[in-house]
């Protein structure tokens, strides 16, 4: 059997292409960029792979910040058990599910379970590293507000109460900072 020269058969599809359409070309067993780029997307998607990638980021945004950092791939795992493909927030199911820091790193919170919801990617980005309480509220009710507090106090192991003044304690340090930006911005 002859080869052509600058020719190569790809093994997942079986198609003969040139050279410039694998991206391993020196390699023995590369695939075509087709077959490449689909097996990239199925193992990225995998579900364990998705966990293993929020783990790195909120790794990476505790480190950023200085943040206690105690999160497993454990601990998201059952977190995402939990969460059972629904969102913390909305309560519908996520197309796209992250890891979300009801109290911002930036501000003084834990990458642990304790701090962590899984909530939609979209909702996540929205909320950025805003007051979680004013966020939950003004998109979805005191109700959702009061779930996500006896929630975390209950992985936490204290009282509601507790939990609930921090919140108001993230409220109050949430609107002093707006207003020291706002009269600050006014030119005094």
């Amino acid at each position: 059997m002859t080869t052509k020269p600058n020719v190569k058969t790809c093994p997942k599809c079986h198609g003969e292409k040139p050279l410039e359409k694998f991206m391993y070309a020196d390699k023995l067993r590369s695939y075509c960029n087709n077959c490449e780029r689909q097996q990239t997307k199925w193992r990225i998607a995998r579900p364990e792979n998705r966990l293993r990638t929020a783990l790195k980021d909120a790794k990476r945004s505790a480190a950023k910040y200085g943040a206690v950092d105690t999160l497993t791939l454990d601990d998201l795992r059952y977190l995402f058990t939990v969460a059972n493909g629904r969102c913390a927030y909305s309560g519908a199911f996520m197309s796209a599910p992250s890891v979300e820091h009801v109290k911002p790193l930036s501000k003084g919170g834990t990458n642990s379970v304790d701090n962590i919801l899984i909530v939609e990617n979209a909702l996540n980005k929205t909320k950025k590293d805003g007051d979680p309480a004013e966020f939950i509220d003004q998109h979805y009710g005191f109700a959702v507000t009061r779930e996500i507090i006896e929630l975390l106090a209950a992985r936490r192991g204290i009282d509601f109460d507790v939990v609930y003044a921090e919140f108001e304690d993230a409220q109050a340090e949430y609107s002093n900072e707006f207003y020291r930006k706002l009269i600050g911005g006014a030119g005094r």
